[in-house]
């Protein structure tokens, strides 16, 4: 599928091409759903880079669930706390004034595997949703989030870099239920 736009600010989509093109300038909700995942979204609300004119300015967006060995930061891989992983992918023109800075929160809504969280001996209630932060080198936890049981989705916001790597983890809080199980399913992996 061939994409012709008369504009240079046009960023072409990577091969995968799961994603969506977003205008900057549309005033439009835009909704990204993960590859092979439908119930994970990232949902970018309405001019979420600033207000630019409608038709000027494009980029790629796609959401593209991860392994854990996956990532480029695999220390949390032998935790006993992954879950699940997604990579929030953006790709911006270089001459795009927005820079991939979101001025208004992007929604998530992450999918996850019940079996995943039993088979670390986890319960559902201590899933959090976290991205990685390069700075701190280190998964920092979203402060806005929530579980949804019924449909297996942590959901969260985001305000920062639309480019993230988000995942879901247990919480590593001693004194939880499921902190010996844990421990456990470490102590038989080795």
């Amino acid at each position: 599928m061939a994409f012709v736009l008369s504009t240079p600010a046009w960023v072409p989509p990577p091969a995968s091409g799961q994603g969506q093109t977003m205008d900057l300038g549309s005033g439009a909700t835009t909704t990204i759903a993960a590859q092979n995942d439908p119930a994970s979204l990232e949902r970018f609300p309405p001019y979420a880079f600033g207000h630019y004119p409608a038709g000027v300015w494009f980029v790629y967006a796609e959401l593209v669930p991860r392994p854990c060995r996956g990532l480029p930061w695999t220390a949390i891989c032998d935790s006993g706390r992954f879950v699940a992983a997604f990579d929030a992918f953006m790709r911006l023109p270089s001459e795009c004034p927005c820079s991939g800075v979101l001025l208004k929160p992007v929604e998530l809504e992450l999918h996850y595997d019940p079996a995943q969280v039993a088979a670390l001996f986890g319960r559902e209630a201590d899933l959090r949703l976290n991205r990685y932060d390069l700075e701190a080198g280190d998964w920092i936890e979203l402060d806005d989030q929530r579980l949804v049981a019924e449909r297996d989705l942590v959901t969260g916001s985001y305000l920062g870099h639309a480019r993230q790597v988000y995942a879901i983890l247990l919480s590593g809080e001693p004194g939880d239920d499921s902190t010996w199980g844990r421990i456990k399913s470490q102590w038989v992996r080795r």
